[in-house]
């Protein structure tokens, strides 16, 4: 952070307001006429298992084990997310890893256009001279019980290796660490052609891989926000069933046959699981049970954090400037 801020004040920039919290719960942050501050770019560069390093990290190949993706994968879809709620209109993010498995790289970025749908959508990469492979639309997941020496993979694949969200075992479920959101967009998607959008939209993704220049392995997806993020429903909200116009209240999230719908409830005690398009919220109603998963942590809204995201007014010296004294630091600059 002490090197971020000494280059910056050694580059000709606008006033640069740096901050250091989770990213996870990176707050709101407001102009003092309360506007919403939103950011034309965004990078995420967000912590990883790092085994795309493994040619320049000593030691790390032989510390490497299949499963090592999987403890970070919920805390890269939260920070993601959050990442997309701060993006202003046409804003694009870049999402970023120096890992090679798809749990902390396509899966992600699959997770969040499927939760953000029809607002967020995947950008082609194009660096002249940057030779990136196309990501994947197809993954296994490793199970709890894949050996964490790489000298025994081999040897005892089979049924180590999860294709699909059924495949995997009661034992693995009830653990936690497997999650839906870690598997193709099949697993969680309510309709075979949302989840072929979701998958046509990964192979925009690119990843550096070591035959390409010599070098690491990196992957990198550029989002763009083209629409508004809705809030997602909450158990507990008033919700209006577009079809019919009646009101119904949530539930929860629909599972097996029904996963990726919502399942309410109406006034006559009658329950319907439906497409989360099909529903429109009226108001939210708090209660001690938000906090609870609905359906999968990953495909829901991040847990609210502990620290307050009501917006943050900045500081006066990050306050809009008149037009006389933004000349002045352009001059001073020289930025013309």
């Amino acid at each position: 952070l002490k090197k971020l801020i000494h280059r910056v004040r050694g580059a000709p920039s606008v006033p640069l307001l740096v901050t250091r919290c989770d990213a996870r719960d990176f707050p709101n942050l407001a102009w003092a006429d309360g506007t919403l501050v939103r950011f034309d770019r965004v990078l995420c560069d967000v912590p990883c298992s790092g085994d795309g390093t493994v040619r320049k990290a000593k030691g790390l190949l032989q510390r490497w084990h299949p499963r090592a993706g999987l403890g970070y994968h919920q805390t890269q879809l939260d920070i993601l997310l959050r990442g997309l709620e701060q993006l202003a209109p046409g804003g694009i993010l870049a999402y970023s890893t120096c890992a090679l498995g798809p749990v902390e790289c396509e899966a992600v970025v699959a997770s969040a256009l499927w939760r953000f749908r029809g607002a967020v959508q995947t950008l082609p990469i194009d660096v002249p001279g940057l030779r990136l492979q196309a990501g994947l639309t197809e993954w296994k997941v490793p199970s709890m019980a894949t050996p964490a020496s790489p000298s025994q993979v081999d040897a005892q694949t089979e049924g180590m290796l999860y294709a699909q969200w059924e495949d995997v075992n009661d034992d693995d479920k009830k653990s936690g660490r497997l999650q839906r959101s870690m598997f193709p967009p099949m697993a969680y998607a309510a309709t075979c052609a949302s989840a072929r959008d979701v998958s046509s939209q990964l192979l925009r993704c690119g990843r550096l891989l070591p035959v390409h220049d010599d070098g690491g392995c990196f992957f990198l997806a550029l989002l763009c926000l083209t629409g508004k993020i809705e809030k997602p429903v909450k158990r507990g909200d008033v919700v209006v069933v577009k079809r019919t116009g009646q009101t119904a209240v949530v539930r929860g999230w629909g599972k097996g046959r029904f996963t990726g719908r919502i399942r309410i409830a109406y006034p006559n005690g009658s329950q319907f699981n439906a497409l989360p398009e099909e529903l429109e919220c009226l108001e939210r109603k708090v209660t001690e049970h938000d906090a609870v998963d609905l359906q999968d942590k990953a495909l829901c809204t991040p847990q609210e954090p502990n620290m307050d995201m009501r917006p943050v007014a900045l500081p006066p010296m990050l306050a809009k400037v008149s037009q006389a004294d933004w000349d002045a630091v352009c001059m001073f600059y020289g930025l013309g």
